[in-house]
């Protein structure tokens, strides 16, 4: 990360968190991941371990770890300094990342164009450590993915991780009332 005591980065600000040491995480569109404490700011982008600057959200997990969810780079995590980057490769369904959510239960629940999908937060600590491989692990995650099927009908498709195996259930879901 680059230390300087400037301004943030002229680009767009998609997403802040603070974390429980006070600082300021801010992901921004353009100009990666951004950390304000003290008046001073470190930026972390490609040459840090995030395989796109375009960030598009944060999550602060139960144990302080940030995620990061990019455009086009997967999944990310910060840990003690470090970023390790995860993508299809790892079993992620999809490269971009629009929300992430800490469940509170040990996984991550991630919302991406193609769906909303769970991870497990202890598969993807031992993917970062290399006691696994991503041919091994995934087994355990949740895709869901929803489209429009006949007449309107929303379709949901649930699947097994690397089983293939997958339901799907044709009902109408009520319009939002707000």
């Amino acid at each position: 990360a680059q230390d300087c005591s400037e301004g943030l980065p002229r680009v767009h600000l998609n997403a802040l968190v603070r974390d429980c040491d006070g600082a300021l995480w801010v992901g921004t569109y353009g100009g990666g991941l951004v950390r304000l404490k003290n008046g001073q700011r470190a930026t972390f982008g490609l040459a840090d371990g995030l395989r796109s600057d375009l960030v598009r959200t944060l999550c602060l997990d139960a144990d302080d770890e940030l995620w990061i969810g990019t455009e086009g780079g997967g999944l990310s995590r910060l840990k003690a300094g470090l970023i390790f980057s995860l993508g299809k490769e790892h079993g992620l369904p999809d490269e971009t990342i629009l929300q992430i959510l800490d469940d509170g239960l040990g996984g991550l629940w991630l919302g991406s164009h193609r769906g909303i999908f769970q991870v497990s937060r202890q598969e993807l600590e031992a993917l970062a450590a290399g006691t696994v491989d991503a041919s091994t692990a995934g087994h355990k995650n949740t895709f869901i993915r929803v489209s429009t099927g006949p007449e309107g009908a929303e379709s949901y498709w649930t699947g097994a991780g690397w089983t293939g195996a997958a339901a799907t259930w044709n009902t109408v879901l009520p319009a939002n009332t707000w």
